[in-house]
């Protein structure tokens, strides 16, 4: 009897120990900062202020272009970008991003942008950080395709993630629509919905992600041309997008998902 006791004590014990070093190791890799994320806040004050500038600047000249037809282009650097998010969007539009979101940082590498920022539970504070490939399904339609979450090192699922892209698009009135890629969330943004009425259409022809940059050019069009280019141009497919067999009446049916391949 005493012996069968020795056993169930030693069990309990060896299994409550295992259970404590696990929680202990999920605790501490989610407190593991990524290397974009520390390097992006180690930059003094006066160094991100102009770089806060230089974005402003970009930024503004891409806003009067778009407003005169014709074509525009426009690059960023996430040196700039991060600059921004840490002192203008801290300073003048800190109700952009929901609370639980608290000083969003990127980092631009060939094709993907990961975006990180600090979220606090319970008194503790965990940096997610996801990872998204961005293009273009078609002229306009910008894709954004979902390809992990990290809280730390530890691997999210991406269900809460999508719901806090849902929520900051509802926030801003961001009109977005959701589709997949080889079972990848995908939300697409139609760059046309933001046109102002009456006058202009934007028209957006390519985005690249670089290292440590992102290059966008499209062109403006009035209304007419609009029109006419609608009836003339036909979708220009991503290098991700699955190939459909040319003809192929089904073309007309295919939903969403399978338009997001690049």
């Amino acid at each position: 009897m005493r012996k069968k006791v020795r056993i169930i004590t030693w069990t309990v014990a060896i299994v409550s120990f295992s259970a404590g070093l696990l929680l202990l190791a999920i605790y501490f890799a989610t407190q593991h900062v990524p290397d974009f994320y520390r390097q992006a806040a180690t930059r003094d004050k006066a160094s991100m202020r102009r770089s806060a500038d230089e974005m402003g600047t970009r930024a503004t000249a891409l806003v009067s272009d778009v407003h005169v037809p014709g074509p525009w282009h426009a690059l960023f650097t996430d040196e700039q970008i991060n600059s921004w998010l840490a002192i203008e969007l801290a300073e003048k539009h800190p109700d952009l991003l929901p609370e639980e979101i608290q000083d969003p940082r990127v980092a631009i590498t060939p094709g993907r942008l990961t975006f990180g920022f600090r979220t606090a539970r319970r008194k503790r504070t965990t940096v997610i950080s996801i990872e998204v490939g961005i293009y273009l399904t078609e002229p306009g339609v910008v894709a954004c395709r979902f390809y992990r979450a990290r809280a730390g090192r530890l691997r999210l699922p991406l269900k809460h993630v999508l719901e806090q892209v849902t929520q900051v698009a509802d926030h801003n009135s961001f009109p977005i629509r959701w589709g997949q890629a080889d079972g990848d969330p995908v939300v697409l943004i139609d760059i046309s919905s933001f046109r102002d009425t009456g006058e202009v259409a934007l028209q957006l022809d390519k985005i690249e992600l670089l290292d440590g940059q992102a290059y966008l050019a499209g062109h403006t069009l009035v209304d007419e041309q609009q029109t006419a280019a609608s009836l003339s141009v036909k979708p220009q497919l991503g290098n991700e997008r699955a190939t459909a067999e040319e003809g192929a009446e089904e073309d007309d049916q295919r939903s969403d998902r399978t338009n997001l391949h690049r």
